[in-house]
């Protein structure tokens, strides 16, 4: 399913992002695409998800997954 969207301050996407969506002893990483697009076989709930890339500040966030959800937009900074 796709996750989200994640980009800079300018709000363009940012490619190869690396993601790491964790829930109890549950983990799952994942990359972005060259859209942006962040994609992951995510079950609902609420997930803590740890993002990073080369050049910009790690995030952390909790994002809550549910069927049929709009993509979550994420932003480095």
């Amino acid at each position: 399913m796709q996750v989200g969207w994640v980009s800079d301050e300018m709000h363009i996407a940012l490619a190869d992002v690396l993601f790491e969506f964790s829930r109890g002893d549950e983990v799952i990483e994942a990359r972005s695409s060259a859209t942006g697009a962040v994609r992951a076989a995510l079950s609902p709930g609420t997930w803590r998800v740890v993002l990073t890339k080369d050049g910009f500040g790690r995030k952390a966030v909790e994002v809550e997954v549910t069927e049929g959800m709009a993509p979550h937009r994420f932003r480095l900074l």
